[in-house]
């Protein structure tokens, strides 16, 4: 007779490259639990993906209210024109063959400000990806909020998130206009000009500009949202079986126009 296995498996469909994945239970846990650095990790055995990457992209299409099938296997709709803020290589493939979408960065072609959009994209996009970035804009964050919105068309929505694991809201460098590495830390300066050091500075996964310039929580950020001109909000659903599976603190929105 064959022992019972001390494990059982579930399949789910990367929503990005359609690759099959599984999950590994034990049998003492009647469920598999994502673990906090999932966020960042639980990479697709085939694109290599991360959970935000799949996240994003389910968000863009629940935002269409067309959820059907992954990325992989839609024709491409040049018609629906996307921009993404900051997007990994792995998101910013996938909508690419499949929307208009153009990816851009702070710190490189293509270059984006989200604090000072050009009026040649305002209103442009059926959707804007912003994925992590938050956190990290220098201040006042509320100009890059209003610079999301202006990018939308009519119809538009943003996907957004932010992590959002903290008791409460802190801008760390209050009043900051720039930084720069330093030995030992941060080096930063103020509106009044005055030069300060952060020896302990946060720096977040991913390229480009990392540091950490504020803690988000959940409410805060609606609240931002909100205040900055986003009609509506909706917090991203989880759908374990194309590999978005609720982890805690999920800190996703769709924000439509």
């Amino acid at each position: 007779m064959t022992p019972p296995s001390d494990y059982w498996r579930e399949f789910w469909v990367c929503c990005l490259c359609g690759g099959t994945n599984t999950y590994d239970f034990a049998v003492d846990r009647p469920q598999w639990v994502p673990e906090p650095e999932c966020r960042e990790k639980c990479y697709c055995e085939h694109c290599g993906c991360t959970w935000r990457d799949r996240a994003i992209g389910f968000g863009v299409l629940h935002g269409l209210s067309s959820v059907s099938g992954p990325l992989s296997e839609r024709t491409r709709d040049a018609s629906v024109l996307g921009l993404g803020v900051g997007d990994s290589v792995a998101l910013s493939a996938s909508l690419a063959a499949t929307f208009g979408y153009t990816n851009s960065h702070i710190d490189r072609f293509p270059e984006l400000d989200i604090r000072a959009i050009p009026p040649t994209l305002a209103g442009q996009f059926r959707f804007v990806t912003c994925s992590d970035v938050l956190e990290h804009v220098l201040p006042p964050v509320e100009a890059g909020i209003s610079g999301l919105l202006s990018l939308l068309s009519s119809t538009g929505f943003a996907v957004i998130s932010v992590p959002v694991d903290y008791p409460a809201f802190k801008e760390n460098y209050p009043g900051l206009v720039g930084w720069q590495g330093s030995e030992g830390g941060v080096t930063w300066t103020d509106e009044d000009g005055f030069e300060r050091h952060d020896e302990s500075p946060t720096f977040h996964g991913g390229s480009g500009d990392t540091l950490e310039l504020r803690q988000w929580t959940a409410e805060t950020m609606e609240d931002a949202l909100l205040r900055n001109g986003f009609s509506r909000l909706e917090r991203l659903p989880a759908l374990p079986s194309i590999g978005v599976p609720r982890i805690p603190d999920m800190g996703c929105w769709l924000a439509y126009r």
